[in-house]
């Protein structure tokens, strides 16, 4: 929605968009993923749950965000060639794919994803980095914190008699102390509210691969491997 950039959930047409391409009926998936579940009982979840690794940061400011997401099989190499394609459409554009026996990778210039072998299926993960724009938001908020800190200090300054002339250096550059951090403080507020927009990007993104995963599990290739 305007406003928020926040990703709304799949629609109905998006996943039967996603399972018509896949080649499977929404009836057929329900059956598909009833029959590769093991005879154990399971406890039903709408999705899979989105892990959060620790970010790394730069004076406070995310530099690099993740979203990871457990996947029930690791995907054949026909579905990475479309999740492939499902990651340059929100990612950034074309990127660099490997496959692998164990699963895939995949970056461009913006985004970097990987799918893994794991002994109950797969994992996914999805990186984000933003160094360059973190550390511009930075020097960007301290610049305009320093300048309104030096115009509010010299006004300060014409306001005080004529008997205290000798705070006026204090003034000044206290002035431009406070402006340096508020302005650093506004940088990292609009840093992190970009930040929680990106994320639901990357949730939105594995979801998305995620339904793909569950279209196809009947076919994808097994935790263990393939003969």
């Amino acid at each position: 929605p305007a406003g928020t950039g926040a990703r709304p959930p799949l629609t109905d047409a998006e996943m039967r968009e996603i399972l018509d391409e896949v080649g499977l009926e929404p009836g057929e998936l329900a059956l598909a993923n009833r029959a590769a579940q093991p005879p154990a009982p399971v406890i039903p979840t709408p999705t899979a749950p989105i892990l959060r690794p620790r970010e790394r940061t730069f004076l406070g400011l995310p530099t690099q965000i993740h979203s990871q997401r457990e996947l029930p099989a690791v995907p054949s190499p026909e579905l990475n060639r479309r999740i492939v394609r499902e990651l340059e459409q929100n990612l950034g554009g074309v990127g660099l794919a490997e496959q692998f026996g164990t699963g895939m990778t995949w970056s461009n210039s913006e985004a970097q994803a990987s799918i893994d072998r794991r002994p109950d299926g797969a994992l996914l993960t999805i990186r984000r980095s933003f160094d360059k724009l973190a550390r511009k938001r930075r020097r960007k908020g301290m610049m305009l914190g320093a300048f309104a800190g030096l115009m509010t200090g010299a006004i300060c300054t014409d306001m005080i008699p004529s008997l205290f002339v000798a705070l006026e250096p204090l003034l000044v550059f206290g002035g431009i102390a406070a402006g340096m951090i508020l302005g650093h403080r506004a940088a990292r507020m609009v840093h992190e509210q970009n930040m929680d927009e990106e994320r639901r990007t990357l949730d939105w993104v594995g979801e998305r691969i995620e339904v793909l995963v569950e279209a196809e599990s009947p076919r994808a290739l097994p935790p263990g491997g393939s003969n």
